[in-house]
């Protein structure tokens, strides 16, 4: 499936034969395109975006598991949590209360879904709301 993302993605973006990564990089858990056209990818050692001729790695965010665009931004799922990033201005914000261990995000037009090992969050206005099923299970 990860392959096929990325065949997808590249053949969205243009072609390009092969993306290396510094060492250490050992898998690619995400990709993702924003509204520019730039590939993001979160691997195990942190985000990465594709500028044309390399991987050029972003300060900060950590382990990315899951990377999706949401208004006008990148949203980031990592190991502690939500983290949203200006793709233009590369500028982080960590909104507080955010679950942690974020392996999933879907978005809608105002709202972010995350899936999490402790159940699954929607962040709307600023907010996290968690969501039980019946009996108050974990989703």
């Amino acid at each position: 499936m990860k392959l096929l993302c990325v065949i997808l993605a590249a053949l969205a973006y243009g072609s390009f034969l092969r993306v290396e990564f510094p060492v250490g990089v050992n898998m690619v858990e995400s990709v993702s395109q924003d509204a520019e056209g730039m590939m993001w990818m979160g691997t195990t050692s942190g985000l990465f975006f594709y500028d044309g001729f390399g991987t050029v790695r972003v300060e900060g965010p950590g382990r990315t598991y899951s990377l999706v665009p949401f208004q006008d931004r990148l949203a980031i799922g990592t190991e502690g949590g939500l983290v949203l990033m200006d793709s233009r201005t590369r500028a982080l914000e960590y909104p507080p209360g955010s679950p942690t261990g974020i392996r999933a995000i879907v978005s809608d037009a105002d709202s972010l879904w995350l899936g999490t090992f402790a159940g699954l969050y929607s962040y709307k206005d600023g907010r996290f709301t968690p969501h039980r099923g019946p009996g108050n299970d974990i989703v």
